[in-house]
């Protein structure tokens, strides 16, 4: 499932990196992560916000 994941996370277009090097959305969790995870943490890693309410960076 991570795999199927990380590919959905590719198909994302508005990527960024922050100032402090992170990034927008966030990237997917690593293997080793995903079994500890809850769904609503996954979910909520992919979940895009519309331009209007990202921050300015």
């Amino acid at each position: 499932m991570p795999q199927k994941w990380s590919e959905l996370y590719n198909l994302l277009n508005n990527k960024k990196q922050k100032p402090s090097g992170g990034w927008e959305p966030s990237l997917p969790l690593i293997l080793a992560a995903w079994y500890d995870t809850p769904a609503l943490m996954k979910i909520i890693r992919l979940r895009v916000m519309p331009p209007e309410k990202q921050e300015k960076i």
